[in-house]
């Protein structure tokens, strides 16, 4: 189990400058809810050669990026984009190590690290389609490809801004695969919008199915959600939650959204400081094999004494928030209980294999 203790901030307001797609989408993603268990550019070989322009690996997949902008035509970036793909598959089954860094980490994983493998050509710029690819696994499955798709740069920054994990992504490109032809940027970025209100939407109905209290204060969605975030990025680069940052890659939209309503119904039942009512709250929630809580006392002497009784058995993570300082400066906590079985990735991934059936 892995802890971590942050005290809320202000809003994040500072936007970055980036030379290049590249560049920005590591940002973007490296952002995540400890999602980028390794997300690196990865090294050359052979001199000159790129294996893919950003790779993510998690829970034995890989998602290997490649991209190219400008105002050549759409089947001239994909095909571009998928002949390095293969050149790389091939290079990468015949014991070519993948290499790479990012800040501070150092990544090397061989062919059989990983079991499933994803290919994402992104293309940028003028004359750009999203396209779900079923020759291409159907050719490299022996390569352990799984899914294979081409995504306008649009997108990928849409998935990034929204905290969309590996499972997220596979939803869409499942989509992508069941339309079976070339969708445009704005009707893909519809598609996605639904996804994400849809998330959005049944995770505070579950949260408010289950809280018979009335609220006290204001119930500041956006904000409570971007502070969630502040928490979920400060736990990804503690030293302690890097051996669980793999449980974070695996949970969704959906997940993160519920932790983000449940925080906020939450802290917005207590009652202020002089007032009478409850003094702590706690809801959960199931997602696959994780179970997903949060926690919220008027002191931390009253979250310690009931720790034992809140605390995971077994795979999931906690949020607990107290406010000894004030209700303005809450103290939160986010405890980890790691895995022990197949990912949910994995899972579905397998199953992502197999083909579409009438």
């Amino acid at each position: 189990m892995s802890k971590y203790d942050s005290r809320s901030g202000g809003k994040r307001d500072f936007k970055p400058h980036f030379d290049s797609l590249q560049e920005e989408i590591v940002h973007a993603f490296s952002s995540h809810l400890l999602g980028a268990a390794a997300l690196f550019c990865p090294d050359r070989y052979n001199g000159s050669l790129e294996p893919a322009d950003v790779v993510w690996v998690a829970n034995r997949c890989a998602i290997l990026m490649y991209m190219k902008a400008g105002g050549k035509s759409f089947e001239h970036k994909r095909d571009g984009n998928l002949r390095q793909m293969k050149g790389w598959l091939r290079r990468w089954q015949l014991g070519q190590p993948l290499t790479g860094c990012s800040f501070s980490e150092s990544y090397s994983f061989m062919f059989d690290d990983v079991d499933h493998i994803v290919g994402l050509s992104i293309v940028d710029g003028e004359d750009v389609w999203c396209e779900y690819h079923a020759d291409q696994v159907n050719a490299l499955q022996h390569r352990k490809l799984a899914a294979c798709a081409t995504l306008t740069g649009g997108i990928v920054r849409q998935l990034a801004e929204i905290g969309a994990s590996p499972r997220d992504l596979l939803r869409l490109l499942g989509r992508l695969r069941a339309e079976g032809r070339k969708t445009s940027d704005h009707e893909t970025s519809q598609s996605l919008n639904a996804y994400t209100n849809a998330c959005l939407f049944n995770a505070a109905q579950d949260v408010k199915s289950k809280v018979s209290f009335q609220h006290r204060r204001q119930y500041d969605m956006p904000f409570t959600f971007e502070m969630v975030m502040r928490v979920m990025d400060g736990m990804k680069s503690h030293e302690a939650a890097k051996d669980h940052s793999h449980i974070g890659a695996d949970l969704r939209l959906r997940d993160k959204a519920w932790i983000a309503c449940a925080a906020a119904t939450l802290e917005a039942i207590l009652p202020d400081k002089g007032h009478f009512g409850v003094a702590m709250l706690g809801l959960h929630t199931q997602s696959g094999i994780y179970r997903l809580q949060c926690f919220a006392a008027l002191n931390m002497k009253l979250q310690s004494e009931n720790m034992d009784r809140t605390i995971l058995r077994g795979p999931g993570l906690s949020l607990y928030a107290t406010f000894d300082l004030g209700m303005d400066i809450p103290i939160r906590m986010m405890t980890i209980m790691p895995r022990h079985q197949k990912s949910l990735l994995e899972v579905e991934l397998e199953a992502f294999r197999h083909p579409l059936t009438a």
